[in-house]
């Protein structure tokens, strides 16, 4: 069930109208509805037991040997929905360099072993490997600027979630979010608090001047001045000439003191896998398919670029990829 009551924004463009629907109980309220059906079915779970190897007879793959409660399970065919790989830096090392120490945010299960596996049997895999960047904040202050180690502003900061990570990852170093009291003081209680916590930790710097925030940052204090400046002007013109942030966000940072948050580069996961064919069957490099074997979901690739193209993409491959897997499989 997805709520019509509350539509949030998660594309690329700001611009864009916030047309998308929220599940009722987030993940589980996605995930529920299937599980119980299946098990209406008489679908067996096997908890605890960890699929180690696919099992091949033939050239046909015919069940899986696996490490629990069950150690082979055999079947007419075999679907890989493993979700992606989001939790293995090793392979991040391996396809998607960028992303190799970035901070995960991901289910720890998400190693990449569906992907090995069918690797192993010389699966044909995607030409684009990525993560879904997240830029990652210990503590969310809204309208604030990012600057670059050059002490510059270089992205619209408003703009989609994926769009600004690859962004900063082109800026070779840190990324700090600065902003000023007068915004502090805007944030709830809850917040400030949370601020002021950071400051103590020192994972949040704090200095009377910019001038002083940069030499606390290593940053050429006189640009990152320079950069505010410019910035301020911008905002009380109400236009943001550099890279079109809508004009609404746009708060002057004037009042001292002066506050710098490293924004971490993180993921939700990774993109590029497994090609499947149109009745998701995993195939050869040259293109034909392995008999028995299909995948789903995020084990599989060619279905998203190298950036994240919106909220809520990830879940229509999986429902649509999952739907075709186990339609055509059920017919073997």
């Amino acid at each position: 069930e997805f709520s019509t009551d509350t539509l949030v924004h998660g594309s690329w463009s700001p611009d864009d109208p916030r047309r998308f629907h929220m599940p009722v109980g987030g993940g589980p309220g996605l995930v529920g509805p299937l599980v119980e059906a299946a098990e209406n079915l008489g679908v067996q779970f096997y908890f605890e037991t960890k699929a180690t190897d696919l099992l091949v007879e033939n050239g046909r793959v015919v069940g899986v040997l696996a490490d629990g409660a069950v150690q082979t399970v055999r079947a007419n065919s075999v679907i890989l929905a493993t979700g992606g790989f989001g939790a293995n830096p090793d392979l991040f090392s391996r396809f998607a360099p960028d992303f190799t120490d970035a901070v995960a945010i991901t289910t720890p299960g998400n190693t990449g072993d569906g992907l090995l596996m069918a690797m192993d049997l010389g699966a044909k895999t995607s030409e684009v490997f990525s993560a879904i960047g997240w830029p990652t904040p210990t503590v969310s202050v809204p309208n604030t600027i990012l600057v670059n180690p050059q002490g510059k502003r270089f992205i619209d900061e408003t703009i989609f979630y994926a769009l600004k990570a690859h962004a900063m990852i082109k800026q070779n170093g840190p990324v700090y979010q600065i902003f000023d009291q007068a915004l502090l003081d805007g944030l709830s209680e809850a917040q400030q608090n949370t601020v002021a916590s950071a400051v103590e930790a020192g994972t949040v710097r704090k200095a009377d001047s910019l001038d002083q925030l940069g030499a606390a940052l290593d940053i050429d204090g006189a640009q990152l001045e320079a950069t505010v400046a410019q910035f301020n002007t911008m905002a009380e013109a109400g236009e943001d000439t550099l890279f079109w942030r809508e004009g609404s966000t746009l708060n002057p940072l004037q009042t001292g003191p002066f506050y710098a948050l490293e924004i971490l580069l993180g993921h939700l996961g990774s993109i590029g896998g497994l090609i499947i064919n149109e009745n998701a069957q995993v195939v050869h490099e040259d293109g034909s398919a392995i008999p028995g074997l299909y995948a789903a979901g995020s084990v599989t690739g060619n279905f998203l670029g190298e950036v994240y193209p919106g909220s809520g993409s990830a879940i229509a491959m999986i429902v649509a990829t999952g739907r075709t897997a186990g339609a055509h499989a059920a017919q073997q």
